[in-house]
Formats: structure tokens, C-alpha cells, sequence
């Protein structure tokens, strides 16, 4: 599931680059349309919660793309993942 999420938000981002997609809020939109299954289901929730809150627009809710990559990683990446990461990334070395 990790590097699906992670090769999905690379082939994004990519699109975008070669699009010139340079707005967050396109970027974000973009995402949205590739979403399928629990993604979709969850993104469909933040949005709900987004529209309780009264937020004026998606970017009161979400600040920027790397705020948006940030929510998907911590919502379907495993606790610890990051301090794995960081553990081989310095053993790397």
C-alpha cells in the first residue's frame, strides 16, 4: 500500500510538471479525480467535515499540496512508518 501511495502521488505530480499544473488547488482537484476506494471514501469524509466547519473554500480546509500529501500519508501510512524511514535513511549512510 506504501509505495502505491507513494508511486500515485510521484505519477500526480509528474502529470502536473508536465502539464504545467502549478496551482495547489488544481494539483489537490486533479487527485481527487484519480481516487478510488478507500481513498475516495476518505477524501469524501474530509471533504463532509470540511463543510460542517463552514470553511469559505477547499483551501481553508487544505492549506497546499504538501499539506494535502501530508493528510493522505498520516491517515493510510502505518505509525512508525516515518521513524523507519528516517532509522534507514541514516543507517544508509
Amino acid at each position: 500500500m506504501l509505495k502505491k501511495l507513494d508511486h500515485w502521488i510521484k505519477e500526480i505530480e509528474v502529470y502536473c510538471r508536465i502539464q504545467k499544473i502549478v496551482k495547489d488547488e488544481d494539483k489537490i482537484q486533479l487527485a481527487t479525480i484519480k481516487m478510488s476506494g478507500n481513498t475516495l471514501f476518505w477524501w469524501e469524509i474530509c471533504m463532509q467535515n470540511c463543510m460542517k466547519s463552514e470553511e469559505e473554500s477547499l483551501n481553508d480546509c487544505i492549506a497546499s499540496w504538501t499539506h494535502f500529501i501530508q493528510l493522505l500519508r498520516d491517515q493510510f501510512y502505518p505509525l512508525g512508518y516515518y521513524q523507519k524511514a528516517v532509522m534507514e535513511w541514516k543507517s544508509f549512510r
